[in-house]
Parts: C-alpha cells; sequence; structure tokens
C-alpha cells in the first residue's frame, strides 16, 4: 500500500484539533500542524477523490465532537457566559453545516470542478477549525 502524505497529513489534522490537545501542547505548534493539514488536503487529484471524502467525513466527526464540547459548555454557562456561548454554538453549527454541504459537493463534483469544489471544503474546513481555535484562545 502506498502511503498518502495528504491523508496523514489530514489525520493528524483531526487529532491535532482536539482543544483539549490544544491546552495540552503549544498551541501554536498545533495550529501550524493544522495549517500543514488544510494544505495537504488542497493537494488531493481527483485520482484521490474516495480518500479525500472519507478524509472529509472523519474530519467533520473529529469537528463534531468539538462542537459537541461547545455545546457541553453552553449548557454549563449561566447568565452572560451562557448567551455569549449560545452564539458562538450558533456560529459553530453554521460553518458546520456549510463544510457538511461543501463535502457533498466534493464526493459529487466532476473532474473539471474538482480543484475549485476542494478548494470550497478545505476553506470551510479551515472556517470551523479557526472558530474552534478561537475558543481555545479565549479565557474561559
Amino acid at each position: 500500500m502506498r502511503w498518502q502524505p495528504g491523508a496523514w497529513a489530514l489525520s493528524m489534522m483531526m487529532l491535532m484539533a482536539s482543544p483539549m490537545l490544544a491546552e495540552a501542547q503549544d498551541s501554536s505548534e498545533v495550529r501550524q500542524k493544522v495549517e500543514d493539514a488544510l494544505a495537504a488536503i488542497r493537494d488531493y487529484s481527483i485520482e484521490q477523490k474516495d480518500a479525500a471524502v472519507a478524509q472529509g467525513k472523519e474530519l467533520l466527526r473529529q469537528l463534531d465532537q468539538e462542537v459537541g464540547q461547545a455545546e457541553n459548555q453552553t449548557n454549563e454557562a449561566e447568565g452572560e457566559a451562557k448567551t455569549q456561548w449560545q452564539t458562538t454554538l450558533d456560529q459553530l453549527r453554521e460553518l458546520r453545516a456549510q463544510a457538511g454541504e461543501q463535502l457533498t459537493e466534493l464526493g459529487d463534483s466532476s473532474a473539471e470542478m474538482w480543484d475549485r469544489v476542494k478548494a470550497g471544503f478545505a476553506d470551510a474546513a479551515a472556517a470551523l477549525n479557526q472558530k474552534l481555535k478561537d475558543l481555545t484562545d479565549e479565557p474561559s
């Protein structure tokens, strides 16, 4: 079996994107690894479409877990903090929906549209990841 650098990098991104890991490791190092993984996604060819979609599904599954952590924070918060968490949670859900739509387009994309659709998914996943990063950077 041939090693797929893009698949490995995306797998690393999913592991490193966890807020708990971000707290345990140097945040700037984690962010760099995530950015590197997103860049690797952009390098998938149309011949790697099935692998890209599979990795995209796994990525969203992992990010869904992190959105779930934000939901837990929202449920535990009170007063103004709860309002702020709810706003953030709504934004995360919107970004997640956009990423899901882009992943569906990725799976349905033709060779002619591959690069545009692939970039759309990577951008949507990056936006969701950035919002989750912002949560780890804010004081609780």
